[in-house]
């Protein structure tokens, strides 16, 4: 999973014309196997990992976690502040959302966020599929954030035919 994941990441960089030339890695197993050594190889990544037990050399890391969990705990709350009581089940965008933004900055990429997570949105529906022409052409929903495997979309949440 650790390097379909890696690999997601450095297919994603390479959209974006970036160059990965190095990854610094925990001592974990799931990168110090030789199928992860192996892959670093053939992509030609040189893969240095932190001593072991050195918890100072991941603080960076571990304090990177904790701005994404309270960013994300953000949208969560302001979303149930304005009547969102659900907002809670949607943890998982919430926090794609704050990564996705967080890696455009780093990226020096446009990362304004255009709509506030949770915000109503109206969704058309596409023609095909509808039963007839008087049934419902969009849908009342919430954003939950950038759609992360496509290049430009969003990911809505549908709540009722407006």
């Amino acid at each position: 999973v650790i390097l379909e994941a890696m690999q997601s990441i450095l297919a994603h960089l390479r959209y974006l014309n970036r160059e990965v030339r190095r990854v610094h890695t925990d001592r974990g197993r799931e990168f110090l196997n030789r199928l992860s050594t192996r892959w670093f190889r053939e992509q030609m990544i040189h893969r240095t990992a932190s001593a072991a037990e050195d918890h100072k050399a991941n603080g960076r890391a571990e304090a990177t976690i904790g701005v994404i969990q309270r960013k994300a705990r953000v949208l969560i709350l302001e979303a149930k502040r304005q009547g969102w009581e659900q907002a809670d089940r949607y943890w998982p965008h919430a926090v794609e959302t704050v990564v996705a933004h967080m890696r455009l900055k780093a990226l020096g990429l446009d990362s304004k966020q255009g709509l506030g997570w949770g915000s109503f949105v109206a969704v058309r529906n596409k023609t095909q599929g509808r039963r007839d022409d008087f049934q419902a052409r969009t849908w009342l929903a919430r954003y939950i954030g950038p759609d992360v495997n496509g290049s430009t979309g969003s990911i809505s949440s549908k709540t009722h035919h407006v």
